[in-house]
């Protein structure tokens, strides 16, 4: 029969583990079972936008362990001159933050597994077999990033629009009072470089839509920074939220694509995703999983979040049709400020 529970979390990144968190909080039994085994697993800029439709990334995450600098000040350096921008920026240590709320998450009675790859799910009647840990689920919810076996088991295309980027840590100069991200072609056509200042360090990198593009545009950057280490790379998916909910399964996170595709940012919007999931999952344990409509949490998240994934995924695309000419490119940097500080 293999081992029942309640409810399942493919994947220990930051949607996961706030998924969680929330529900050991209410008293739901919930287990995640996490691939690798330490966290922090791929390439991020560690920067989390400080609020978002009402909702406080540090409400939301509960403490200040990991957190690096919170920095107000956004400046797009394009060929046309830098744009400043006037926005929150929380710029964390993503080992030290994903392992604080994964103690958040256990000291409320979720149980956090490490080194648990899932290889494969199967339906038997109204549970779900979690293969090869042998595992009875009722409810199985994807936080397993871009290239989602949950999702796909719940027959899902992969994120058709998505970048690939690589990032590593800086010394070159002292940490400053503001994030920065360049726009140019001779940079990185058709994405952009940053620099996140960290405590002591900045967190650097490049990203592309453009995989083909990408190693040579990752060695030239490289080359730019020769101090610079620990670099590693990842997929970043950029399409549109996907549906995130099937029968007995949810996603949350990059494996919904719940990204603001603008600065291909997904930790606060995968965050408060998963906490309408876990509003969602509450309710449903109180009826003890009967008549589960999963469809509440995806009607949930697109009324609270909607509107940003549409706003922030046409201002992508229209920045990438714009990559050929600086100038245009430039001056749609300066609309943005306007749109930021109004």
């Amino acid at each position: 029969m293999g081992d029942q529970r309640d409810i399942v979390i493919v994947g220990g990144g930051p949607a996961g583990l706030t998924l969680a968190k929330n529900l050991a909080g209410e008293g739901v039994p919930c287990t995640v079972l996490e691939e690798d085994t330490s966290f922090f697993g791929k390439a991020c800029g560690e920067g989390a936008t400080g609020s978002l439709c009402g909702h406080d990334f540090l409400e939301l995450y509960g403490s200040r362990k990991g957190i690096c600098r919170i920095t107000d000040r956004f400046i797009l350096r394009t060929s046309g001159g830098d744009v400043d921008l006037s926005f929150r920026n929380v710029i964390i240590d993503k080992q030290e933050f994903e392992t604080e709320l994964a103690e958040q998450a256990r000291r409320k009675g979720a149980e956090i597994r490490m080194g648990e790859r899932v290889k494969a799910l199967e339906r038997a009647g109204d549970s779900i077999i979690v293969s090869p840990q042998d595992i009875r689920a009722r409810v199985v919810v994807g936080a397993d990033g871009m290239n989602s076996l949950v999702r796909k088991f719940m027959g899902l295309p992969r994120p058709g629009h998505y970048g690939v980027a690589g990032a590593g840590y800086w010394k070159g100069e002292p940490p400053g009072d503001a994030c920065i991200a360049e726009f140019k072609r001779s940079v990185a056509p058709y994405g952009y470089a940053w620099w996140f200042p960290r405590r002591n360090d900045w967190n650097i990198g490049i990203g592309t839509v453009r995989p083909l593009l990408f190693r040579q545009q990752l060695d030239r950057f490289r080359l730019r920074h020769p101090e610079a280490g620990a670099w590693r790379t990842a997929l970043v998916p950029l399409s549109p939220p996907l549906r995130s909910y099937g029968k007995n399964t949810l996603l949350v996170g990059d494996s919904a694509s719940q990204v603001l595709s603008i600065f291909a940012d997904g930790i606060l919007p995968g965050m408060i995703c998963a906490g309408i999931a876990a509003g969602v999952l509450v309710q449903s344990s109180k009826r003890n999983f009967k008549d589960l409509d999963l469809s509440l949490y995806e009607k949930s998240w697109r009324e609270t979040l909607g509107p940003m994934f549409r706003d922030g995924y046409l201002a992508h695309r229209i920045m990438m049709a714009l990559y050929p000419s600086d100038l245009l490119l430039s001056a749609f940097m300066k609309l943005l400020r306007r749109v930021y500080t109004e």
